[in-house]
């Protein structure tokens, strides 16, 4: 007999999160910690047979204007059957109708069978995905030789080039390394144009996944200089590339280039299977994504697209009327 309760315990749910393909740490229990310390509610439902967990769903909350909330699953349900699953996406559609949102929003994420979005009830509809749509996964089980030799020339010059340069390397969870990658994310964001969130932002998602041992940064130096450094998300067998960030002097010295290659080796020392690049745009060359696309191309590996996002419209008047706002002020749709 299946039954339907909250998860209230860290081992079950990040047993079945790592037992998923490509292990989503956006489900596991310490990503709903991080997004309790930046102030979102969570909620972490559960689907129960015989005392053992056979889906999950980690559902957050989001602030709207006007007081608006919706509610958002990122990369699940996760569910061991098709049933299964789409019983926690009723379950989450009756959670936002019963917490007064807007609307619910779904990015889902790989499960152990296809889930066509067109065979769903009739709630649900397509969506905006906030995740990356596309992402690039290397297997790490593969012998490194082979690995080299099956990277764009270019990238494997580049990493010998930052060897023979003297570039050094290293992993950290100091404060003063943080620091450091938070003034090269500000570099980063400004040379590209990006939007970042506040610096507390970031802040509470090392501190939280670092108590978690999920976290950690790598750190590529120069003559005493850090020119590179990203932050590395570890989760069972998959480590994924969660942000990164480089200086804007010393271009030529390619130090990313070696830091990724150092990373990938420490993964494989780890037991890690899978490094997941987290997000390339490849059919677009005039994307904003385009130059760090090639960049992780330039490493191989497969390339994977996910299902899609899935919308479920709880307010109709106020969910048309956001979306209008939205594209007046020159937003994404939802």
């Amino acid at each position: 007999m299946t039954t339907f309760k909250p998860i209230t315990e860290v081992e079950p749910l990040d047993q079945f999160v790592t037992a998923q393909p490509l292990q989503p740490f956006l489900q596991t229990w310490a990503w709903g910690e991080f997004q309790q310390a930046v102030g979102r509610r969570i909620w972490r439902l559960g689907a129960w047979r015989d005392e053992r967990l056979i889906g999950s769903a980690l559902v957050v909350e989001h602030q709207l204007m006007m007081g608006k909330t919706y509610l958002y699953c990122p990369r699940g349900p996760l569910a061991d059957d098709r049933e299964i699953l789409i019983q926690l996406l009723s379950a989450i559609r009756k959670l936002g109708q019963a917490e007064g949102a807007m609307y619910v929003k779904v990015d889902l994420g790989l499960n152990k069978f296809p889930l066509p979005i067109q065979e769903l009830e009739s709630a649900w509809s397509p969506g905006t995905p906030l995740q990356p749509a596309t992402t690039l996964v290397l297997d790490l089980k593969s012998d490194s030789g082979i690995m080299l030799n099956a990277m764009h020339q270019k990238t494997r010059y580049n990493i010998r080039l930052a060897e023979k340069k003297g570039v050094t390397t290293r992993a950290s969870t100091a404060a003063k390394d943080f620091q450091t990658f938070l003034d090269l994310m500000h570099q980063t964001a400004k040379r590209q144009e990006i939007r970042l969130h506040p610096d507390s932002y970031y802040q509470k998602l090392f501190t939280t996944l670092i108590s978690a041992k999920m976290a950690e940064l790598m750190v590529a130096e120069y003559q005493r200089q850090t020119l590179a450094s990203h932050l590395m998300i570890w989760c069972g067998q998959t480590a994924t590339y969660l942000h990164g960030a480089s200086a804007d002097d010393n271009k030529n010295i390619m130090a990313p280039h070696l830091l990724q290659w150092r990373t990938i080796e420490l993964a494989k020392r780890r037991g890690m299977e899978k490094y997941d690049w987290w997000g390339i745009h490849p059919d677009d060359p005039n994307h904003r994504w385009a130059g760090i696309t090639r960049f992780k191309l330039g490493f191989g590996g497969e390339i994977i697209k996910y299902p899609g996002a899935i919308n479920a419209v709880l307010q109709p008047q106020w969910y048309m009327a956001y979306r209008l706002a939205k594209r007046m002020r020159g937003g994404f749709d939802v």
